[in-house]
């Protein structure tokens, strides 16, 4: 048994409180633990990568992390997950063994952690990971702006953080403007305030593009997902938002043919229905220090 948590987000977590898994065997290990007298302070470059891999065979990713907060214990919460079988594990595996051997020095590639896999299924499933050391190409910013660019009839995206940096935003509106109905599915409330009123100064942009913007205030949305055209869809750990492109250590798993879009446009559609449609109107309403809030919260859009 080995856990890897990341040392800002789990800081709460203290080893006391692994004494149990500890003593029966299991290796917890922190990713870039945070040392204020190292001149190299990283807390912008954490890991918000959500993976479990059983015996190499088994997966799971996307964007839950563990608690009673996410589990919904502690307050309505809803998020996505993913379990995956195939060639497509090894994949996911190799992230972790990355993320591993990054903070301990421990190299997991064995043949033992990678047995051979012989079945496959039906569905086509690819496993992108970004971080700073991917700084050339941003992986999964690279292939969403791509798939957004490309899409003919419709782009539905949930995302609990959205802060588009300028190129995802023109591709948003462009889309919209020549005809693709572009749907995205944002909380009501947040967590996070700052984040959500630097989204909200975008929205005025992206509705008279033609966008529709739904808000849900009954619960919490955290699911990273999108879907292009009912054939490609893709969920995992990146928010749709400059943070997760740039600065952190992320995950996604992305899907290709109409399974898996088809069955997360239809959680999409029901989670829409529970949620209130923003509009030109609606926003036309909105007070001017509530868009003061969201204009200054704009400024720190490059590190939220």
């Amino acid at each position: 048994i080995r856990l890897l948590i990341d040392d800002v987000g789990s800081r709460g977590a203290k080893r006391a409180f692994f004494g149990d898994l500890l003593e029966a065997g299991g290796q917890v290990e922190r990713f870039l633990p945070v040392n204020p007298l190292n001149r190299q302070l990283a807390l912008n470059n954490r890991n918000h990568r959500k993976i479990v891999v059983v015996d190499g065979r088994i997966g799971f990713t996307g964007g839950m992390n563990v608690g009673d907060l996410y589990a919904g214990i502690s307050s309505p919460w809803l998020d996505l997950h993913a379990r995956m079988q195939g060639q497509v594990v090894h994949s996911l595996q190799e992230v972790f063994c990355q993320d591993w051997y990054h903070a301990t020095g421990d190299d997991l590639v064995n043949p033992a952690y990678f047995p051979r896999v012989s079945e496959a299924g039906s569905v086509w499933a690819q496993i992108l990971a970004s971080g700073p050391a991917d700084e050339r190409w941003r992986a999964i910013h690279t292939f969403l702006f791509a798939a957004i660019t490309l899409a003919h009839r419709r782009i539905w995206i949930e995302t609990p953080y959205f802060v588009p940096d300028a190129p995802l935003f023109m591709a948003l509106q462009t889309a919209a403007l020549r005809g693709v109905d572009v749907r995205l599915l944002l909380p009501g409330k947040s967590d996070h305030p700052l984040v959500l009123h630097a989204g909200r100064s975008f929205l005025d942009e992206l509705l008279s593009a033609g966008v529709r913007v739904f808000e849900m205030y009954g619960a919490m949305p955290h699911a990273k997902t999108a879907t292009i055209d009912g054939i490609f869809s893709t969920l995992g750990s990146a928010n749709m938002d400059q943070r997760c492109f740039r600065l952190n250590f992320e995950a996604n798993a992305f899907f290709f043919g109409e399974g898996v879009a088809l069955e997360l446009e239809r959680d999409f559609l029901e989670l829409c229905d529970m949620a209130v449609e923003v509009t030109e109107k609606s926003r036309r309403e909105v007070g001017q220090g509530v868009r003061l809030m969201e204009g200054m919260s704009r400024i720190l859009a490059p590190i939220l």
